[in-house]
């Protein structure tokens, strides 16, 4: 155990450890980059004083179920939680806002996720390689999707879209959804864009219906979708 003393975690501080089931101080504000990177964590459980987690702090550790719900805390550092190999279910809740690059990168064993309704910034690689993934629920808060969030997770089936106006810096060979599986995509009808090359590169997509909230398509917005032999305009479209 830590003395309760302790208030900040430094950087590299147990990486490589093997601590198991780790009881945090209380009194505990800041985890800097890497503190408990590969530590054999198996269990989280956050002192609520906790401020600042740094990038990749808890990469490379052993959790199978992380439920994120701190007040003090708005976004996840990049690569925060990535290459946890046992990790099947998150549920993204609270405060957070932003989850940065490669956050949750490389947990092979990731089924569900659950995005809260205040997050509304999802960076570059985020949930990348995740192999057990097969849906997701974007909600209609999220106003940025970076390249390749959801790239790479070859059996992402399903993706349920509801963001109203969603920015992207994906590209045509790196959207934000690129080669995954995804043959179905179920779009709200209270989306209003879809930006440029948002859904470019879904080789797998067979199904898309546009409700016509839609007003705006963007530029190689579904560029390279191969299997997409089929889809409507929607009524209200203004800019395509």
């Amino acid at each position: 155990e830590f003395p309760e003393t302790v208030t900040k975690i430094d950087a590299y501080a147990f990486a490589g450890a093997k601590l198991g089931n780790v009881k945090l101080p209380k009194e505990l504000k800041i985890i800097d980059c890497h503190g408990l990177d590969s530590a054999g964590i198996t269990e989280l459980s956050l002192p609520s004083t906790v401020e600042y987690i740094g990038s990749y702090a808890f990469s490379g550790n052993e959790f199978e179920t992380l439920v994120i719900d701190w007040k003090n805390i708005t976004v996840l550092e990049n690569g925060v939680f990535s290459v946890n190999e046992n990790l099947k279910r998150v549920e993204i809740k609270g405060n957070i806002e932003e989850i940065r690059a490669s956050a949750f990168e490389l947990c092979e064993q990731l089924e569900e996720i659950i995005i809260g309704d205040n997050v509304k910034k999802i960076y570059d690689n985020a949930f990348r390689y995740n192999d057990a993934l097969q849906t997701v629920t974007i909600h209609e808060n999220i106003n940025y999707l970076g390249a390749a969030v959801f790239g790479d997770c070859p059996n992402l089936k399903s993706v349920n879209y509801n963001a109203k106006n969603c920015r992207t810096n994906g590209t045509k060979s790196k959207s934000s959804f690129m080669n995954s599986g995804v043959t179905d995509l179920f779009i709200g009808n209270m989306v209003e864009l879809i930006d440029s090359c948002l859904f470019a590169n879904m080789r797998a997509l067979v199904n898309v219906t546009l409700p016509d909230s839609i007003e705006y398509i963007g530029v190689s917005a579904f560029e390279s979708c191969s299997s997409l032999v089929e889809i409507n305009i929607p009524y209200n479209l203004k800019i395509l």
